[in-house]
């Protein structure tokens, strides 16, 4: 499953989730790369679509949750 890795505004989504890492279902998002320094890509922007209005994504990372559980970063 891929996932975006970020954190959320204060009184987004009407929860108490602000300040945790949260991962959310890239299928419910949107994003947009571009060549890293390093190596490989990394996320410029990122939104959850919310109905409510999308949502903006802190420091937001692309990548899929693994066999073990664990998220493994693809994009930055």
């Amino acid at each position: 499953m891929m996932v975006i890795r970020g954190t959320i505004p204060a009184n987004t989504l009407g929860n108490n989730l602000v300040g945790d890492v949260l991962h959310l279902p890239a299928d419910r998002c949107a994003w947009t790369t571009s060549a890293s320094s390093a190596s490989g890509y990394k996320v410029d922007k990122a939104f959850f679509i919310h109905s409510t209005g999308n949502v903006t994504i802190v420091t937001p990372s692309l990548g899929y949750i693994g066999k073990s559980g664990r998220f493994v970063e693809m994009a930055t």
